[in-house]
């Protein structure tokens, strides 16, 4: 499939990039959220988060919010990501995080999806619309710098 086909390119364009060590402890969860699995926006996205030198933990796709909490928790993370393709489950983006809110305020997440909107995401609580790529890593460096200060 295309999306298999779009894999093997992340892992080649991977294996090809010298990454900066993130041993900074800059670590950034990424997770497609429950019930879906459209994955190739939020690989898009771990690679250049791992280009710009960030730790990246992609929990995958169909990803359940309570293992989204629990990897936070557990990694002491500043930042999670959270992406969905389909309108079917942004509800599940919504229910993600609300709950990363209610339990580890400190938390910024990130939301991005074909579907979502910037007035969507303000609704559901983000912190941040990601429209690409991009805005996503810049978004991060902005976190970052902040939490180092």
């Amino acid at each position: 499939t295309s999306a298999e086909t779009a894999q093997s390119a992340f892992e080649a364009i991977k294996n090809s990039i010298k990454t900066n060590n993130a041993e900074n402890g800059n670590c950034v969860i990424i997770a497609t959220v429950k019930g879906d699995i459209h994955d190739i926006g939020k690989n898009i996205v771990k690679v250049l988060l791992n280009n710009y030198g960030f730790n990246v933990i992609d929990l995958g796709k169909d990803v359940k919010k309570e293992d989204i909490l629990e990897c936070a928790v557990k990694n002491k993370v500043k930042l999670v990501g959270l992406s969905a393709l389909m309108t079917t489950t942004v509800k599940s983006m919504e229910q993600a995080t609300q709950l990363l809110k209610e339990k580890v305020p400190d938390v910024k997440v990130m939301v991005g999806g074909a579907v979502l909107t910037e007035e969507y995401a303000n609704m559901i609580g983000a912190d941040y619309y990601a429209k690409d790529a991009m805005s996503a890593v810049r978004y991060a460096q902005n976190v970052f710098e902040e939490v180092n200060k």
